[in-house]
């Protein structure tokens, strides 16, 4: 008996079927609709087809043996091919290789950079033949990014920005500068008036390896339903009432809904300015976000990157940076600047994220 994919899948008609990984975004096909990345079994052609983002691709690639006796629709993995059923054959699908699946399963299946692929245990493959209009739409920070927030709190009271209504199927990307202690660490907290789910990408503080004085870190929360919100951020931990909190808001729109975060990075230095590698980006269509603190607050930082800085005199220096435009490929490496005011020497604590496009 053939060896089923890892969840055998049927597919009937007028039932959607989003791929293994699928990120759930709003590129659609029409007549009848569908996300990017969805399956649907065509009872008009015997086909099964998935949507591109544009239009609607069969993944026909030739006729196998007999499937008598199972259903239409029925998908499986055999021989090295992912196929279905049509009802009378088997219909192969395996296209052109796609690269080196090294470490995955045999049968694994996805949607990736605009195709549907599997992986027969050494490469994947693409499931039908190519297709036009089959590219994501790229990563974009949306215009309304919202302004920087600041303040002095005590512990557990909330900094909280204006304001704002996000499109509907957004990531909002918190990136949070703040003073500690010279030897202690902070914890933070970040939540929405929306009640959004926020969770923390990457964090820096005193105690990381290598870690100097203040804290840096990147939070994300995807909004499903664009609606009116404030965010906060909060300390939760350490020396309240006189340490400052600042952080930045971001908008970002058409990224891998389900999966948004890609590689992560930080790092320490004394130089006054810095460049250093982050990651390697693991996705094609990503774009990379940081922040970091001065702790030895020399001024206003600057960056050759887009960024967002604020000086706080006697207590902290800051900046917010994301690259100008999207890394294209996997396997990219990814730098970020951070140059301090005037040339005497830094105290850098700084964290970067990958957000990943969409797939």
């Amino acid at each position: 008996m053939p060896r089923l994919m890892p969840l055998m899948v049927r597919l009937i008609s007028a039932i959607w079927l989003t791929l293994l990984y699928t990120a759930e975004v709003w590129s659609a096909c029409s007549s009848p609709w569908g996300r990017t990345g969805q399956f649907q079994w065509n009872s008009g052609t015997s086909k099964v087809r998935y949507c591109n983002g544009a239009s609607w691709t069969d993944m026909a690639q030739s006729t196998g043996s007999s499937c008598s006796g199972t259903a239409a629709g029925t998908l499986n993995y055999a021989s090295g091919d992912m196929r279905y059923c049509d009802g009378t054959n088997w219909i192969n699908t395996k296209g052109a290789s796609l690269g080196s699946c090294t470490g995955t399963t045999a049968g694994t299946f996805n949607y990736n950079a605009g195709l549907p692929r599997f992986c027969d245990g050494t490469n994947w493959y693409q499931m039908g033949a190519a297709a036009a209009g089959s590219s994501p739409p790229a990563l974009a920070v949306d215009s309304s990014t919202v302004a920087r927030v600041a303040g002095t709190p005590a512990n557990g009271v909330n900094v909280t920005t204006a304001s704002f209504t996000p499109p509907s199927n957004s990531l909002l990307v918190v990136a949070v500068s703040a003073d500690t202690h010279s030897s202690s660490d902070i914890t933070v907290a970040v939540s929405d008036s929306a009640s959004g789910s926020w969770t923390q990408a990457v964090q820096r503080g005193y105690s990381s390896p290598g870690g100097w004085a203040g804290h840096v870190s990147i939070w994300y929360s995807e909004v499903a339903s664009g609606t009116s919100r404030t965010v906060s951020v909060r300390r939760t931990s350490g020396i309240g009432g006189t340490n400052r909190i600042s952080f930045m808001t971001y908008i970002v729109t058409n990224y891998y809904v389900g999966s948004p975060i890609g590689a992560t990075a930080g790092g320490a230095d004394g130089v006054n300015n810095i460049t250093p590698t982050a990651y390697s980006s693991t996705e094609p269509n990503s774009r990379g976000f940081a922040v970091a603190v001065d702790w030895n607050a020399l001024g206003t930082p600057t960056s050759t990157d887009t960024a967002n800085a604020a000086h706080y005199a006697s207590e902290v220096s800051v900046m917010s940076v994301f690259k100008a435009s999207n890394t294209a490929t996997a396997g990219t490496s990814v730098n970020f600047n951070f140059d301090a005011a005037g040339t005497s020497t830094a105290s850098w604590n700084w964290v970067a994220a990958e957000i990943k496009g969409e797939p």
